[in-house]
């Protein structure tokens, strides 16, 4: 199974390394977070949420990928990140060549999202997804996203990047109702209207793959939420 920090160093996912076209989100106040997966190994999740310096408020682990695979640390990581009061969410690796609506199916029933939960994420990206045009990857995400909501009743999350999304899932102008998770390791996200889907800008940020945090040994993603930690509590699931 692909480690997630690969597809920003693909062709496709080059937002990491350039100034996006658009303009620069409105700089407010954050959030800060992390995603991690089994590659990040045993957390210690209570010195996580006792670190000051990186203050971290939210954690989104991987839980599936396809039709079969699931996270090595995802049912460890699950039940720590709520046993030590930080907010808690999950994501699914698309696989294309897959019925959408069984890797749907497949994610909420192992991740089982409850209330408290942020939103569940649809990892849309290059790594390991090549072969698939525009159209077929926008017909595949509008019925997965449809299952999700009709499972969740709410709209989920679409973690991707600007390149991927413009030059190979089609650039397509409908969310779905999902906020934006964007990947762009730089100093300052750059959007604006650049996505059509999201004239609105950036909901998460995923602003680097080499961030260092108290209880987790070696790198890991950081994230930012755009709002206060008020604004993310009302975009958990009831």
């Amino acid at each position: 199974m692909v480690n997630r920090r690969e597809f920003l160093r693909t062709t496709a996912g080059l937002a990491a390394a350039v100034t996006l076209p658009g303009v620069a989100a409105a700089q407010g106040t954050v959030t800060e977070g992390i995603d991690v997966s089994n590659y990040q190994g045993t957390i210690n999740w209570a010195s996580v949420a006792a670190d000051t310096t990186a203050n971290v408020k939210f954690a989104i682990c991987k839980c599936t990928e396809g039709l079969t695979f699931t996270d090595a640390k995802f049912a460890t990581n699950w039940a720590a990140i709520k046993a030590n009061n930080l907010i808690r969410g999950a994501y699914h690796y698309a696989r294309f060549q897959n019925d959408p609506i069984a890797e749907c199916r497949f994610f909420v029933s192992t991740m089982k999202p409850s209330s408290g939960d942020l939103p569940p994420v649809v990892d849309v990206e290059a790594t390991g997804n090549s072969g698939f045009t525009g159209t077929q990857i926008k017909n595949w995400l509008q019925r997965f996203c449809a299952e999700l909501k009709k499972k969740t009743g709410r709209p989920g999350i679409i973690y991707t990047g600007y390149y991927y999304w413009r030059d190979s899932a089609g650039n397509s102008p409908n969310n779905w109702g999902f906020p934006l998770w964007h990947a762009q390791y730089s100093s300052s996200p750059t959007l604006g209207n650049s996505y059509l889907a999201w004239p609105g800008g950036w909901t998460f940020w995923q602003y680097t793959s080499s961030g260092t945090v108290a209880g987790i040994s070696g790198a890991v993603d950081r994230d930012q939420f755009n709002g206060s930690l008020a604004t993310l509590n009302g975009l958990r699931l009831p």
